[in-house]
Formats: structure tokens, sequence, C-alpha cells
């Protein structure tokens, strides 16, 4: 957990490293909502990092060979990245879906996306899919990361973060906090209040610009509250832990409607897409544990069911809402 520093330690610090010439450092403006940032890293070395912890992810936690789910998420992906505008462009997007119950998922610099199965049932369509990953493709195009390692860079001024591999980097759980992620996996670690918020607010454009109803990121968070008191007093989902689903940030995403539903109508509309209906993750890794119907092809819109683009009622692998 990396301590907040004093206000007062940090603009001194901000001063020294202006005065030693920081490379990468600078101020930032995030597209959607306009506000600055002050940061020491640069892109190509986010991105580095953000590439080597996807790589460490997939080492520990195996990947689902539930295709017809993963086709689902590449499409709700290529349509954000592709409609976000030129903060997602030029980079090579890749998604892993992981084989595990874990309710969570993550976007990290350099383009890496992760979703761990267990998340599946909680979205329920496209839309609600779109609502998490946006929200997340937010932290990275905000540069929340790269702030957040500022941060601990300033606090820890012997913090090295290039050259070593990052297993075998000393500041390696420093390193991968900055990036939202914990030492265990499937354990994401909740950026500040104004982060959750601005993603919030980022991801819910970004999901409306894709086609998907931004209306349904406000009941995502209801679901995932009512999925955790279902548990009753066990643990709740890591993602609802790690980004409170709290009555006030269900009003700030209906609020934000107002910029985000005049975004959705010059979309194409997808409404909220298709619903989805995964395998269980204790099925992911088991080949041909159930018969199922032929993949379809990835991402044909002119193929998707039902009478217009607002209400796609699926078929097979992807039952009708």
């Amino acid at each position: 957990m990396i301590r907040r520093p004093r206000p007062f330690r940090v603009q001194h610090a901000l001063v020294l490293a202006l005065a030693l010439g920081v490379a990468g450092s600078s101020c930032i403006t995030t597209p959607v909502t306009g506000r600055s940032a002050f940061v020491l890293f640069d892109d190509g070395e986010m991105a580095q990092l953000g590439t080597q912890a996807f790589a460490e992810l997939q080492k520990q936690t195996r990947p689902s060979r539930d295709t017809r789910s993963k086709l689902v998420i590449d499409r709700v992906v290529q349509r954000i990245v592709a409609s976000a505008g030129p903060e997602t462009q030029g980079v090579t997007w890749e998604v892993e879906l992981f084989d595990s119950d874990e309710v969570n998922a993550f976007a990290l610099p350099g383009g890496k996306v992760g979703v761990y199965a267990g998340i599946l049932p909680v979205v329920e369509n496209e839309a609600g899919l779109a609502a998490v990953l946006g929200h997340e493709i937010g932290h990275v195009v905000a540069k929340h990361s790269a702030q957040r390692m500022s941060t601990a860079a300033l606090t820890n001024l012997g913090l090295e973060v290039a050259g070593a591999a990052l297993s075998n980097n000393k500041n390696a759980d420093i390193i991968m906090a900055g990036l939202g992620l914990g030492a265990t996996v499937g354990v994401a670690l909740p950026f500040s209040r104004s982060n959750e918020a601005e993603a919030d607010q980022i991801g819910q454009i970004y999901m409306a610009r894709a086609g998907y109803d931004p209306r349904e990121a406000a009941r995502l968070w209801v679901r995932m509250e009512r999925s955790a008191e279902q548990q009753g007093g066990g643990k709740p989902p890591e993602l609802l832990s790690t980004h409170p689903a709290d009555r006030a940030r269900v009003t700030a995403l209906e609020a934000n409607l107002g910029r985000a539903l005049p975004e959705y109508q010059r979309s194409p509309q997808y409404g909220l897409g298709e619903t989805l209906a995964p395998l269980p993750p204790t099925q992911h890794a088991k080949g041909g544990a159930k018969s199922r119907a032929p993949e379809p092809e990835p991402d044909s819109d002119e193929g998707s069911q039902g009478s217009s683009p607002r209400d796609r009622g699926g078929r097979g692998w992807l039952a009708p809402r």
C-alpha cells in the first residue's frame, strides 16, 4: 500500500524533480474531463511496465478456453478502442480471459486488458461489460498508473522502474501497486477517489461512443452491490471492494448521462448488445467438458440477431435477453 505523502512534501519533491530535469516528466490533460496532472514517466516506460506485469499475470493464471465469451470481450474492447479517440490508437491491444471465478477486470498501460471469468455473469450483457472495460481503459487513458507511479517515485526517491525485468526488480511490489495490481493474482488495488470518479466518467462516455447504452453503467454497479449482498457475510467481489459502488457513485453516473446520451445517439446504438451466458469458470480449463455449438464469426454486426441494433437477442452461446 503506497502511503499518501503530505502536501508540502509532494510540493517540495515536485520542485526537486523539476530542478533535476526528470526525464519524461510532463503536465498532462485528461481527455473527456479536461483535468490536469503531473507525471514523471512517459508512455513508453509505462507500456514496458504494463507489458511485464501482464506477462507475469499470464504465467500465474491460466487462460480460459471459453472462446465464445472471449470473442465478445474482444469485440467490446475493439469497439471502445476504435471509438474512444486518438488516445487509444497506435497501440496493439491484447486481451486475455482468465480462468478464474474472481469478479474482476483490469487494463494496463501498453494496451493490456484482463478479464476474469467470474465477472461475466454479473455484467450480464455487452453493455455491462463495456461499462467495466470503459472504466478500466479510462484509467489507462487518464494515465492514472503514471500518476500513482509518480507519487511513489517522489516518496521513494531511489525507486528504479526501468532496465531490470519486473520479476527481478527490488521495487516490484511498488511498481505493481502503481499499476493498480497487488502481489497476489486477481487482487486489484484502488486508485484515489478522484481517479475512480474520473474513470467512471470517461468509461461511460467511451461505452456510449462505442454504441452501448450508457444507462447500463449505473445498473451494473447496482448489480455488483446485489452480488455482494447475496454472498452474505462472505468476501465481496474484488472489483466491488476496490471500486466502491455506493449510491453517490450511481448518482454521479446518472448525472453524467447528460453528456453520455448524446454520444450514444450519434453511435451505431447496439443497445445492451448480447446477453452473456458463459461457461462456469470451473469448466473453462476442461476441454470438451460440454458439447457446444460451432463458434460464431468474430465481430460481425451484420450477423447479429434481433429486429434492430437497439435490441439484438442472440442465439446459441449467448442466451436471448
